[in-house]
């Protein structure tokens, strides 16, 4: 037992040093990167020195620590960094080049040595810089010493003694003296006088490349070299050499305390205190956290008390090294092995520690602190303790996991149950509550238990105070009197909104008689039970953290252990319910996690806590809080991403470019529209800011919410022009006190230059001067507007004039078209029944001026179609060359009178074209007549017409006055009279028609001269032509001799001489009846059957058209054909008479040989369809009938015929009712549609139907009569063959013989 305790023993001082380090060390991934050196600089950002340039410790943390180039001439190994007074690095590389970089610019001085000429120092290429605590330089080369403030640009210069030899180091942190070492000799420099002191003699020759220099508070000085570590004591004055336990050094660092920190390359970490012994040798174990020897370098940060190592090839290692913080104790065992799960805490009479873990037993600790003594005991191993007690009496009671309650006088409780807490009662007696069967109480003397409370209870933990004991269940807190044995129980519906029902983790009850109640629901307030006052009330304070375990220190704080680190909650004023807390870092990359009800009070004042890494063992009044410089932010700009692209820092030299610094340095961002897809990247500046709290971030000008920052990352898409600020705030570590906020960027999206401030000033002006423009142009309008109203009334009253003038003279032309028929008709028939030649010549004078008269009536009229702008092409076939020869024979007696040679030549004999006939007969006309008014008595003219290339030219030429060049171009504009004109023979409007009638029949004229006098007028129209066989056709039969009896005609006409001239001249042919108005004759067609209507347009009263609508539009009249005789020419008012169902339409002035034949065709059409009826087998009503109604008509009496024709019975009268028609009305009908009579037309549609079933169903001819009605066969064989002038029989016959 001896030999296993002096093992111990020697196991524990092996490991003595760590009672100092307050973690072990954490490994850092440097993602590839080698770190040579390390740096905090003053705005507590940490550097690291790679072998490829420099980065930040919060770039290292980035999500892509490569994703940017900070300078592209900042590269090389750098193995020291230093900070001078203006903020920049002095960077050492190395093959033992400086260089200077400026992170606020991103600017690098490549070549310090000219940087130094410049400012007046003469230093050559080898040299040694130091920056003291103000920022300056020292720099040493060869004997000369330079301190040089890079602020000012001033230096002052010294001279060492050259016995000396050359300056080797120079270490300037020492507070008034900068010590110098040289080949030979030690040097102190006053740094305000520069007054230089012999200090000692060198131990050595040293060179400088591979050299170590510091100074310690009390002006000590360490001299290290790869091999060898000497100290110099200030006090002594002699040198202290390590070089027999020191190998590979790489640096030495002052620490707090003046300590010395001294890494090797081989042999791991040395810490000397500040009398130069050896207090600390960390090599790589499970308990240092190192995870080789092999180092590169070391840092030591004072302000954080961090130490960071840096591994020979990647990787860095941190840990928190203290001397008055609390200690994390790695718990060995007697196996040799490290179990560190502390779940059960306990202390004997003599201040022991018992240590109860998982699955190794208790540990007994002898003394007040870990190195105090050593493991006496161990007991129950392999076994777990999860509740461990030392009564009043020195026994030591183990509660073991499904192993009862062990005593260490031998005895044993609840084998094969788990007691979980233990509580000594006044009495002795002690309470134990075991899992899931309740509270039990053992007295320790008879050896007697007893249930005290409902054995199906789950109580966790049970704690005291006086005489009262209490534990929780799921439903009820339980207060029990020790010594009376009363019970109260107090819901857990007493706390509202709480988790009670969830379960109870941890109890404590502290000085104020407060019990404070944890439950199992993660991240819940702390209930607490106020058993003095009887009172109920919850902590949300705490509800970020998962709570395990509570204890009191003796200042009434408390305290707790989480998942997550420690909580320490100070009451500050228990009345009023104030709190303030505090939350402690126990590690760096994490913390440890505490066990749930393992926190101990101990008799001395300090507190236990267990974890899973061990056991914490502090003193509260010692513990100092982690420094945390708020005014600093702890997250740092990073990283920048614009459009899936990484941004390098720039300089300020290159203008366009985004960052001009490096980012640590940069608080305002100003991109353009286009540049609107943001990743940014905020890490913290140091490992001690990452290790524990929240990150929240919120965008101000996008969003008004705090969000999580995940994975340091913020992610802003598609953001519109405008400014935006990113804040962040951090939790700090005191729950209670208000979190920490900052501003950390400012982002502004300039807008397209077309959405820009100078664009919106310039959209301002445009629209401005638009208005104004606008303003102008609506004014100017305006006038414009009211002049040309002016003008427009003006012109409106104008053609108001001429409209009523040319109305005028249009009324007056109707009127006169009128007269002259009365004139033209007569003379016409005078004419062709005189012989005398005399009398002849007269009336034929009388006709051609008459005819003259009745011409330039029509020009009227046609001018005045022209200005309506309503003629329209009518084409038809002409034989062009007929019309030419007609209108040459009608001028030739003219021309004959006068002496006028009138020739018409052609070289085309037939030529039948489609055009309008009316149109270009006028234009013949007219260009005749103008021949003929400008040439004089004896004078020529020529009538032309040539055809070639569907082209056809009709030319007229004269040998008249000729007209002017200049008058050429305006003599067909309309009312157009030339100077020789004589106006009382000219109207000016002939020409203008014939321009108009040729452009409208697609043609050109031409006017040019006649040589040697007068004018050709020549007109070209492009024309199809026909075969002379497709002209026209003869009716293969007429029926002019169509009479049954005489017609009767209506005439309706207004004037009286007309009408009277019209009956006397068709009064010897028809029956005649007259009226002089629309209505009038509507009365006269109700008493008399009428065959023909003949009546005029324009009349008082209902007018032609009027009387048109209603006869076409009743069933009664629908039949009777109507001719309009009308004055008006026009051929829209043409179309109109026949689109309102007129069957002809006749101008005037007519010629009556005209009229009658238009009236004897109407009527032989009447004729042609009543014998196509009656000689057609099969009758389409449409062959018959012109209107719609008397189709409609026909079809419905020969259905009706059709649907009854085996009915001798059926009768006219049951036909007119078959068709809605009286009787009359239907005799009338049928009689003037088919010419029959209704008896008539239901016999011969009986003798068609019977006709067509001989010829086709070889039937009986009695059979045939019954079929189609007659009752009496001799009766039928009579009428069929008064019908079809053969015998029924004879029917049947033809067909027996064809069949033969």
């Amino acid at each position: 037992m001896k030999a296993r305790n002096l093992y111990l023993f020697i196991f524990l001082l092996l490991f003595c040093p760590l009672a100092v380090l307050a973690q072990k060390f954490d490994y850092i991934d440097t993602k590839g990167y080698t770190i040579h050196s390390i740096l905090k600089d003053s705005r507590g950002i940490l550097w690291l020195g790679t072998n490829d340039g420099i980065m930040t410790y919060a770039q290292l943390l980035s999500q892509t620590p490569n994703g940017f180039i900070r300078n592209p001439q900042l590269n090389g190994i750098i193995v020291k960094m230093e900070e001078d007074k203006m903020g920049r690095l002095l960077l050492r590389a190395q093959s033992n080049k400086y260089m200077i970089y400026d992170p606020k610019d991103n600017r690098l001085i490549k070549k310090v040595d000219e940087y130094l000429h410049e400012a007046g120092i003469p230093i050559e290429y080898d040299f040694n810089i130091s920056i003291d605590p103000k920022g300056n330089y020292w720099l040493g080369a060869k004997h000369d010493l330079y301190i040089f403030d890079p602020q000012t640009r001033k230096h002052r210069h010294i001279t060492l003694p050259e016995q000396g030899g050359n300056i080797v180091s120079i270490c300037s942190k020492r507070n008034k003296e900068t010590a110098i070492v040289c080949e030979h000799e030690v040097y102190l420099v006053n740094k305000q006088t520069l007054r230089t002191t012999w200090l000692t003699h060198s131990p050595e020759t040293y060179n400088y490349q591979y050299f170590y220099l510091q100074a310690d508070s009390r002006g000590n000085i360490w001299l290290a070299s790869p091999s060898k570590l000497h100290r110099f004591d200030i006090r002594t004055k002699l040198w202290r050499d390590y070089s027999q336990t020191m190998y590979d050094i790489t640096e030495c660092f002052p620490m707090r305390d003046d300590q010395i920190l001294v890494p090797t390359s081989n042999t791991g970490v040395f810490i000397f205190d500040k009398n130069g012994n050896e207090i600390k040798h960390l090599m790589p174990s499970a308990l240092t956290g190192l995870i080789n020897k092999h180092l590169l370098n070391c840092y030591y940060d004072a302000e954080n008390e961090n130490i960071w190592v840096i591994y020979h090839k990647q990787g860095l290692g941190m840990a928190h090294y203290s001397t008055k913080n609390y200690l994390l104790r790695p718990l060995p065992s007697l196996l040799d092995q490290t179990t560190n799960d502390v779940i059960a805490l306990g202390e004997t009479q003599d201040h022991h520690l018992l240590l109860g873990t998982e699955d190794n037993g208790v540990y007994l600790i002898p003394g007040q602190s870990y190195q105090d003594g050593e493991i006496t005991n161990n007991r129950y191993p392999n076994s777990t303790a999860v509740s461990v007690l030392c009564d009043s009496k020195g026994r030591v009671w183990t509660g073991l996991y499904r192993f009862g309650l062990k005593c260490s006088d031998g005895t044993t409780y609840f084998d094969g149950y788990s007691p979980y807490s233990l509580v000594e009662g006044p009495d002795g007696c002690i309470y134990v509550s075991l899992m899931r069967l309740g509270l039990w109480k053992v007295n320790p003397e008879t050896h007697q238990t007893s249930l005290v409370e409902d054995e199906n209870l789950w109580l966790m933990q049970c704690v005291r105070q006086g005489d009262w004991l209490y534990t929780a269940s799921a439903r009820f807190i339980h207060c029990i009197n020790m010594r009376t044995g009363k019970k109260k129980h107090i819901p857990g519906s007493v706390f509202p909104n709480s988790n009670f029902a969830a379960g109870t983790k941890a109890l404590c009850i502290d000085r104020r008689g407060w019990l404070w109640i944890v439950n199992y629901n993660s991240y819940s307030d702390v209930e607490i039970f106020d058993t003095k006052h009887y009172k109920f009330f919850t902590i949300n304070a705490l509800n970020k953290y998962v709570l395990n375990s509570i204890v009191e220190d003796n200042d009434g704080n408390m305290w707790f252990g989480t998942t997550n680190g420690l909580v320490r909650l100070k009451v500050e004023d228990a009345a009023k319910r104030k709190f303030s807390s505090y939350c402690y870092n126990t590690g760096t990359q994490r913390n440890q996690y505490f066990n749930e009800r393992c926190a101990f009070h101990l008799s001395d004042g300090r507190l236990l806590f267990g974890a899973t890494d061990g056991y914490m063992l502090f003193n509260p009044r010692e513990i100092t809080h982690q420094k945390s410089d708020v005014s600093k932010p702890n997250l740092m700009f990073t990283a920048l991403r614009i459009n899936s692209q990484y941004v390098n820092p720039s300089t300020p030299d290159d203008k366009e470019a985004i960052c001009q610094s490096d980012f640590s340095f940069i608080k305002h961002l100003d991109l353009k529209y286009n540049k609107n897809n943001l990743l940014l990247e905020f890490c913290p500046r140091n490992a001690m800011h990452n290790a524990f709290g929240n990150y929240y971030y919120k965008v101000e000008g996008l969003s008004k919410e705090w969000m999580s920052l995940n994975n340091y990352q913020i992610l802003l898409s598609n953001l519109r022009p405008g400014t935006y600020t990113i804040r962040i705030k951090e939790q700090p570590n005191q729950l209670s006190a208000e979190s920490i906020e900052y501003e950390a960027l400012t982002i502004t999206i300039h807008p397209p230059f077309w959405l820009s401030t100078w664009a919106y000033l310039i959209y301002i002006v445009l629209i401005l001067g638009a208005a104004y423009l606008l303003y102008r142009y609506q004014t100017n309008r305006r006038r414009y507007l009211e002049k040309m109203k002016m003008v427009r009334m003006e012109a409106k009253h104008r053609q108001e004039m001429n409209d009523m003038k040319l109305q005028f003279f249009t009324n007056v032309s109707h009127d006169l078209r009128t007269p002259l028929t009365l004139i033209i008709t007569p003379l016409e028939e005078m004419l062709s029944k005189v012989n005398d030649v005399s009398q002849k010549d007269i009336l034929d004078t009388m006709l051609r001026n008459a005819r003259r008269l009745f011409f330039l009536v029509n020009q009227i009229l046609d001018i005045r179609a022209l200005d309506v702008s309503s003629v329209k092409v009518i084409t038809s076939q002409l034989n062009v060359i007929e019309l030419l020869q007609q209108e040459y024979q009608a001028f030739l007696s003219h021309a004959n009178k006068r002496g006028i040679d009138f020739r018409f030549e052609t070289d085309i004999e037939h030529l039948t074209i489609e055009t309008d006939v009316d149109k270009l007969t006028k234009i013949v006309e007219n260009l005749l007549s103008n021949a003929f008014k400008y040439t004089s008595n004896g004078g020529k003219i020529a009538l032309e017409a040539h055809y070639k290339n569907q082209e056809l030219q009709i030319s007229v030429s004269d040998t008249g006055k000729g007209i002017p060049d200049k008058e050429k171009s305006l003599i067909f504009e309309p009312f157009y009279l030339g100077k020789d004109s004589n106006r009382t023979e000219s109207s000016g409007i002939g020409l203008s028609i014939v321009k108009q009638f040729t452009e409208q029949l697609g043609g050109k004229i031409e006017v040019t001269d006649n040589q040697p006098q007068g004018s050709v007028f020549c007109i070209t129209l492009t024309v199809s032509t026909y075969s002379e066989s497709s002209s026209g056709s003869t009716p293969s039969e007429t029926y002019s001799s169509y009479h049954s009896g005489n017609k009767t005609l209506l005439l309706v006409e207004d004037n009286i001489d007309l009408l009277q001239y019209l009956s006397s001249s068709l009064g010897e042919t028809y029956n005649i009846c007259q009226a002089t108005d629309g209505r009038q004759a509507l009365d006269i067609m109700k008493a008399t059957d009428i065959d023909l209507i003949v009546s005029d347009v324009m009349m008082e009263g209902m007018d032609g058209m009027t009387l048109c609508k209603e006869v076409k539009s009743h069933i009664e009249t629908s039949h009777i054909p109507l001719i309009l005789l009308t004055a008006k020419s026009l051929e829209q008012d043409e179309l109109a008479g026949l689109q309102m169902g007129a069957n002809d339409y006749v101008t005037k002035p007519f010629s009556m040989e005209i009229l009658r034949l238009r009236i004897k065709s109407q009527l032989e059409r009447v004729g042609k369809a009543q014998k196509t009826f009656k000689e057609k087998a099969e009758v389409n009503p449409s062959e018959v009938t012109i209107t719609t109604l008397d189709q409609q008509l026909l079809a419905d009496c020969i259905a009706f015929v059709e649907n009854h024709i085996d009915q001798a019975s059926l009768s006219p009268e049951d036909l007119a009712l078959g068709v809605n028609l009286s009787r009359t009305t239907l005799y009338k009908k049928l009689r003037s549609i088919t010419g029959d009579t209704p008896v008539e037309f239901i016999r011969i549609l009986r003798l068609k139907r019977a006709k067509q079933l001989l010829e086709q169903d070889h039937l009986y001819v009695a059979e045939v009569s019954a079929k189609v009605g007659f009752n009496n066969p001799k009766t039928f064989a009579r009428h069929f063959h008064e019908e079809f002038g053969i015998y029924p029989s004879e029917v049947e016959v033809k067909e027996s013989l064809a069949t033969e």
